[in-house]
């Protein structure tokens, strides 16, 4: 860690560096302090130096060596989503390797729609497998053109899904980012569930429905009431308005009622005159509405050793 160096904090500049910077230099060359650039240019060198030797820590960033390594090859068919409309599955060729990490595959009738994809990669899947879950049509590939160079990829070659995500069923609600740049979340219901992909309808503030095809592993879909927990405003429909509005005012009267039931147990409380050092556990109905908003982790990112999913669950 880089120290201010002692003649400048002799003459007044306190930790840390930015502070020094922010104190010392100024957008006027007349009024910026000639003594700390003197000091500053003395000891940048020695500074660089320093950081040339230190490797900077790398263990948020994923290695490649972690990265599952693919054995796909161009040519190779595949089913996939559809990289654009997100409302089915089509059959994909392999158009370029990109490394071992790494491929790039392109819808067999639009080559102009691309995705980037890993061996692991949740959208991708085995023809046969598509097919035999009801998300590929079988009769629409018979009529379809391809090059004699290509062939389905075998099914050694995917990583399977089958039972790493499990609670999802149709009728569920939940919220979808649909706008990554300006957070924009939508509330969608969970239609049909395949295995680990799911089909969910979008509602938008204006009453419009889309129905798309996602991977239950999605960083796009969050459980019911994230997006108020992180003040993030929630666009919900004009025919759902009145039913979050009495949503809302049933948890303030609840609040409320909650609120005079423990004032009377602390009225009774001192006219009983019971002293009790140790906090009393309330009962259950007095408890329920001062519970804090629910707290949600990402258990897909890295948060130390004492936070797991297995100890959230």
């Amino acid at each position: 860690e880089y120290k201010v160096p002692d003649e400048l904090r002799a003459l007044g500049y306190p930790e840390p560096v930015w502070k020094v910077l922010k104190s010392g230099f100024s957008n006027t060359p007349s009024e910026t302090d000639p003594k700390v650039v003197e000091l500053f240019q003395q000891h940048l060198p020695a500074s660089q130096s320093q950081a040339a030797t230190k490797n900077s820590n790398n263990s948020c960033l994923p290695s490649f060596q972690q990265l599952p390594r693919h054995n796909f090859q161009e040519k190779m068919l595949l089913a996939a989503i559809d990289p654009k409309r997100e409302d089915r599955f089509r059959v994909c060729i392999v158009d370029e390797v990109i490394d071992q990490n790494y491929f790039k595959i392109a819808l067999l009738e639009e080559p102009s729609v691309t995705a980037i994809c890993r061996r692991d990669s949740e959208t991708i899947g085995y023809i046969p497998w598509a097919i035999g879950i009801g998300l590929l049509d079988k009769e629409s590939l018979q009529n379809m053109a391809c090059s004699p160079q290509s062939k389905i990829a075998p099914k050694s070659l995917f990583q399977s899904h089958a039972n790493k995500f499990k609670g999802f069923l149709a009728g569920q609600h939940l919220e979808y980012l649909s706008d990554e740049l300006n957070l924009t979340f939508n509330i969608a219901k969970v239609l049909a569930v395949k295995e680990h992909i799911l089909k969910i309808e979008i509602l938008n503030e204006k009453d419009e429905r889309r129905c798309i095809l996602i991977s239950a592993g999605s960083r796009k879909i969050f459980p019911m009431g994230w997006a108020a927990s992180n003040s993030i405003n929630l666009k919900v429909p004009s025919s759902l308005e009145k039913y979050f509005e009495n949503m809302d005012s049933k948890e303030e009267e609840k609040g409320e009622e909650n609120l005079e039931i423990k004032k009377d147990e602390m009225q009774m409380k001192i006219s009983e005159k019971v002293i009790d050092p140790l906090p009393v556990t309330p009962s259950k109905p007095i408890l329920k509405g001062y519970w804090c908003p629910p707290i949600y982790f990402n258990h897909q990112c890295y948060s130390a050793s004492f936070l797991r999913k297995q100890r959230l669950e």
